[in-house]
């Protein structure tokens, strides 16, 4: 095994935290929604003020990929004549700001998602847990009502009339009317407006502890996470994490492990009687619905699809509302991706999803494999490749030159687990550990 250099980065990862709190919370967070318009100036001074500070740079990766959205931005203001500050300045802004971030997160990334996942997990957990109790549910409904609502008040007045009022208690989304319009009850949305979201972050969260060799370092946040996960109900969720743990044990039974394979089968008989629950067989069923409704999911793919022919190459961005004013909702991240910026921009996207797990898993073709279908499967049910963390994802990817703090080859890990030298502190946070 190589030596591992140690590099004490800074011992106070405040300023990660913030950062990656903020990015996560403006990706759905339901006090947050539509919330400070600015932000993206905000944002880009504060950044830029720290990787000045700490000697950090964009790598020419980077550059080159917000070039290219440049380009395509410029195009949609010429063709649909737009602002060239709100179609083109404010979205380089936002791009350049997301990327600074990346920059100063991703050496202690994996740590810092970790533990605010964990946190959220576990907060979540304790109100869902009161909210499930015969007056726990009124008593939480009336501490929120009394709570300033902020972004869930855009979303009450806009979006949720035919769901009932939804609101907010800043970790846990608690909607009017507990049962949903398929009859399930009290699903655990986290700090997120709704419970999609939250196991975006959720499964992300196990694919990193798992992935990158840190289980033992993580085994109490793992089973938080993993429980909250299954409180949100989620067909998306649920799905994901039998790939995800498909894709694991998969991998490690491929090394002769006898308790892994048996772990590995099952996880696939484990899956059929999850599949057979009632409430996923009802969420399957309206989400492969009528393909001429735009609200289920394949409806919304082939509502989407007669946006996208008419512009593949570059998409509308922000004109999508202009060029269509009557826009149903239509939940599908993937084709909403492609309308927004076009299929080519779409696949680069991929590509660094795809790069980018190299720096926070294991150098392992299965793993990385694994982690980018489920991002890609978890954006089918959600607009999420638009929002901050999946763009914080694509950054991670197009950064080739700085520390890959997930670069680790076969020989590095020993039964899944990093095999770290003596001194070596890594993934702890404060600490960064680089192969020299």
């Amino acid at each position: 095994m190589e030596r591992i250099e140690e590099i004490n980065l800074y011992d106070n990862l405040i300023v990660e935290y913030c950062l990656l709190l903020f990015v996560i919370l403006w990706s759905g967070g339901y006090a947050t929604y539509g919330l400070w318009a600015n932000w993206p100036y905000v944002l880009f001074i504060i950044s830029l003020g720290l990787l000045l500070k700490r000697g950090l740079r964009i790598e020419k990766g980077t550059h080159l990929v917000i070039a290219f959205l440049a380009i395509i931005s410029v195009f949609q203001s010429l063709i649909f004549s737009g602002s060239i500050t709100t179609t083109i300045i404010q979205p380089i802004i936002r791009l350049y700001a997301i990327a600074m971030v990346a920059v100063i997160v991703r050496p202690n990334m994996n740590h810092v998602f970790i533990s605010i996942s964990t946190t959220f997990a576990f907060i979540s957990l304790i109100f869902w847990g009161l909210d499930i109790t015969p007056d726990g549910h009124s008593l939480l409904l009336s501490i929120a009502k009394g709570l300033p609502q902020y972004g869930a008040k855009v979303l009450n007045e806009q979006n949720y009339e035919d769901y009932g009022r939804v609101y907010t208690l800043f970790f846990y989304t608690i909607p009017e009317n507990p049962i949903d319009s398929i009859g399930i009850l009290v699903r655990n949305s986290g700090p997120f407006f709704e419970p999609g979201r939250f196991t975006i972050v959720l499964t992300l969260s196990l694919a990193l502890i798992l992935f990158s060799g840190s289980y033992k370092r993580y085994k109490i946040p793992f089973y938080i996470i993993l429980l909250t996960n299954f409180t949100t109900l989620s067909t998306t969720g649920y799905l994901s994490m039998i790939v995800l743990f498909a894709g694991y044990y998969a991998n490690r039974s491929g090394s002769g492990n006898l308790k892994n394979a048996i772990l590995f089968i099952i996880i696939i008989i484990g899956s059929y009687f999850i599949m057979g629950l009632s409430f996923m067989g009802e969420k399957i069923s309206v989400a492969l619905g009528d393909t001429d409704v735009a609200n289920t999911r394949f409806g919304a793919m082939f509502y989407h699809w007669l946006q996208i022919k008419q512009s593949p190459w570059i998409g509308y961005g922000p004109f999508l509302e202009t060029v269509f004013p009557s826009l149903e909702m239509s939940p599908c991240g993937i084709t909403d991706m492609m309308r927004r910026w076009g299929i080519p921009t779409f696949i680069v996207c991929v590509w660094l999803l795809f790069k980018g797990t190299r720096v926070y898993i294991h150098n392992t073709a299965i793993y990385r494999i694994t982690v980018v279908t489920i991002l890609i499967f978890m954006a089918y049910t959600q607009t999420i490749m638009n929002e901050p963390l999946y763009y914080l994802l694509y950054f991670i990817g197009s950064e080739e030159e700085l520390f890959e703090n997930g670069d680790f080859e076969e020989e590095d890990f020993v039964d899944g687990e990093v095999n770290y030298t003596e001194n070596d502190t890594y993934p702890e946070g404060q600490y960064y550990a680089t192969k020299i």
